[in-house]
């Protein structure tokens, strides 16, 4: 049990960093390199937020009865297999796709940034990605 339970969180973690790798090459790319410090600060209270949901499920769950802790299991995988399977979804790699709209959207997010701290209230650029 604990293997798998390592594997799936090992692949989730390398997919994890695959994004955040992607954003920086975006943001170098965009010369943003004042943005780096958000993608990080949200990085680090991402792992908070599961460390803390983590320590939740495992230690919240002695106080229950038998049943109660079936039921929250039960509940708590139907909850993941439809964020998986939206994910899987909406992120489905052709023809590097999930480069393209992560490139695009980080783009929209570094304009929009920029127009809010230059006091300018100009609308964020489409970015347009070269293949």
């Amino acid at each position: 049990m604990f293997l798998a339970a390592f594997l799936v969180g090992l692949r989730e973690g390398l997919e994890a960093s695959l994004i955040v790798g992607i954003l920086l090459a975006s943001l170098d790319r965009r010369d943003a390199a004042d943005a780096r410090r958000s993608l990080w600060w949200g990085v680090g209270l991402a792992v908070v937020i599961c460390v803390v949901l983590g320590a939740l499920f495992t230690f919240g769950r002695y106080g229950l009865s038998f049943r109660a802790q079936e039921a929250i299991g039960g509940t708590l995988s139907l909850v993941a297999v439809a964020m998986i399977t939206g994910m899987v979804l909406s992120m489905s790699n052709r023809d590097g796709m999930v480069r393209k709209v992560l490139d695009a959207k980080t783009g929209d997010a570094v304009a929009a940034a920029r127009g809010r701290c230059s006091g300018s209230r100009s609308s964020p650029s489409r970015a347009r990605v070269s293949s």
